[in-house]
């Protein structure tokens, strides 16, 4: 006998890749709605489940010929960047303020160099960051970076005196790009 899955113990896509790779009978793909479907013995639906469906608006905007889908999708790539500007905006305030504090410290001269150590390691935190949300799919790296990167002649093997930032790339930005489409 085949084995099967209870439809109460799948409730979404994870569920029906676990079941598919227990290679249970009863789940099957729908080709006319592109959804999956839970059956009994009998080959009745017990349950189905909604495959979400999208587009993606970079591709739609450099390829489509329909006016109305480029707008749609420059639409929602705009509102995506503006959400991202409503989350920077403040975190670069906050940066500002400190290196203005920073600099106000390292005037003042010797007597507040504990005060100039804490306002850089404030700041790095800041930048760290402000980084991390102006590229959400990328994660800030911080480096030591040799002295001959910034002077090649030099060929001095220490490290500079603060962290140099870089950014990996750790997701497809794709997954941000998706357009939902509700039928």
């Amino acid at each position: 006998m085949p084995a099967a899955v209870k439809p109460e113990k799948v409730n979404d896509i994870a569920g029906v890749v676990s079941a598919l790779n227990s290679k249970v009978q009863n789940v099957s793909l729908n080709l006319d709605t592109g959804n999956f479907d839970i059956k009994d013995a009998k080959d009745r639906v017990l349950k189905t489940i909604e495959v979400k469906k999208g587009y993606d608006a970079a591709y739609v905007i450099n390829r489509s010929t329909k006016l109305d889908d480029v707008e749609h999708s420059g639409e929602f790539m705009k509102a995506k960047r503006d959400e991202k500007y409503k989350a920077i905006t403040p975190i670069e305030t906050n940066f500002a303020e400190i290196q203005e504090d920073l600099l106000r410290a390292v005037a003042r001269g010797t007597p507040g160099a504990i005060e100039v150590g804490r306002l850089q390691s404030e700041l790095a935190t800041i930048e760290r960051r402000l980084r991390n949300t102006q590229y959400n799919y990328r994660e800030v790296l911080p480096i030591n970076a040799l002295r001959r990167l910034y002077s090649p002649l030099s060929n001095d093997d220490r490290v500079t005196t603060y962290e140099v930032y870089k950014l990996n790339q750790t997701q497809n930005l794709a997954a941000a790009r998706t357009v939902p489409i509700s039928d």
